[in-house]
């Protein structure tokens, strides 16, 4: 079982999860919103694999997915496709400066009015920086990984999921699906494999706004950065 969030690599890791399926018949489970007070009881006793990724390039990240559409900065950003709650914050996003932008994006990712799912009914989704916040790290069973680690072993960690007679398609699946690969096919919100672009993009009042509210994770998982 693979748990993940939006921007921790969701469409990386669901396309080889359904090329695996649709090609070679074999499927896994995931979750792309998975908040951790919902999973069943006895699976949180199971060997499961949490992926998760630098909250400082989440909210990099979110932030251009959300506020880019076709015709702006020629870029595509997040389809808008059941999803009203975007299209309204996008139109905020496009109208004021970069350092307001993102901040009003951290707090979109965090809001409990972020999402509400339409199909097969309507309920809403836990935002996700409340997901990878709410999360118990202290789960032995479901082991979490930095989506930074996850990208550059990728190999290694899904064979994992798939018995080794699926190995040989594993590996050409997962090339054919590498970020350079969706960069190049679909030109919209991919923004690449390099990792901590935050560094050399964020604002410094945003940076000290993450470290401060996103500390938790970022001083487990990411004191080394």
């Amino acid at each position: 079982m693979i748990y993940t969030h939006h921007k921790c690599g969701t469409n990386y890791i669901g396309s080889i999860i359904h090329q695996m399926g649709v090609e070679h018949g074999v499927s896994i489970p995931w979750d792309s919103n998975a908040c951790y007070r919902k999973i069943p009881h006895e699976r949180k006793s199971q060997p499961g694999l949490h992926i998760i990724r630098d909250p400082r390039d989440i909210v990099l990240s979110s932030y251009h997915s959300h506020i880019n559409d076709e015709d702006y900065n020629g870029i595509k950003g997040h389809p808008l496709t059941n999803w009203p709650e975007l299209r309204a914050h996008r139109l905020k996003l496009q109208n004021v400066s970069l350092e307001e932008g993102l901040y009003m994006d951290m707090m979109f990712i965090e809001s409990p009015n972020w999402m509400t799912t339409i199909l097969p009914y309507r309920k809403r989704v836990q935002p996700p920086m409340t997901q990878i916040l709410t999360w118990d790290y202290d789960n032995t069973y479901i082991e979490t990984l930095r989506m930074e680690d996850w990208v550059e072993n990728t190999h290694e960690y899904m064979k994992r999921e798939y018995d080794e007679e699926h190995h040989d398609a594993l590996e050409k699946v997962i090339t054919n699906n590498s970020f350079e690969s969706l960069q190049s096919s679909k030109p919209h919100h991919y923004r690449g494999r390099k990792k901590y672009k935050w560094k050399t993009e964020l604002p410094e009042s945003i940076i000290d706004l993450c470290n401060l509210r996103y500390c938790r994770v970022i001083e487990r998982f990411y004191s080394d950065v």
